[in-house]
């Protein structure tokens, strides 16, 4: 057996700009198309329309429903994204937060760590159940949290930061 080795992108986003004018960005980068990750999004959306956020959410890349999603105001999915063109997909916006790796254990793939490695905080199930110390600003989320607590807490850290 012959392992391929997979390129990690460096994903580089400009400085972000002053969050308290203008548009503030989740930008989620889904890894499988799931109906779990899609409950997960949705989730997301209703609970920042609840809470009336100016923050929207910028799929980058396809989820289970993309249309669907996009029945939220404050939600818009590109569509089919490779982790080589994360990064010019994301340079026109003005991206606050990342959330990646949110349905299940997927070690190596190169969306996820292209986005771990993003110079932006970064939210992610954190596999390690806290044997890895995450980077300053990121969130390592219990990967059992049941869907309300998940969406509360990636909020919650939206608001802190």
């Amino acid at each position: 057996m012959q392992l391929l080795e997979q390129p990690i992108n460096s994903l580089s986003l400009p400085n972000r700009q002053d969050q308290s004018r203008g548009a503030k960005l989740l930008a989620i980068v889904p890894t499988r198309s799931s109906a779990k990750e899609f409950l997960a999004i949705r989730s997301l959306a209703l609970l920042l329309r609840r809470r009336d956020s100016d923050v929207s959410i910028l799929v980058t890349g396809s989820t289970f429903d993309d249309v669907r999603l996009m029945s939220h105001e404050n939600v818009f999915v590109t569509g089919p994204v490779d982790a080589s063109e994360l990064g010019s997909v994301l340079q026109a916006h003005n991206v606050g937060w990342m959330l990646t790796g949110f349905d299940g254990a997927l070690f190596g793939h190169p969306l996820i760590q292209s986005v771990r490695n993003a110079d932006i905080p970064v939210a992610y199930l954190d596999w390690s159940m806290g044997e890895i110390t995450p980077r300053a600003g990121d969130l390592a989320l219990q990967p059992d949290l049941p869907l309300e607590q998940f969406a509360n807490q990636i909020i919650s850290w939206i608001e802190g930061t």
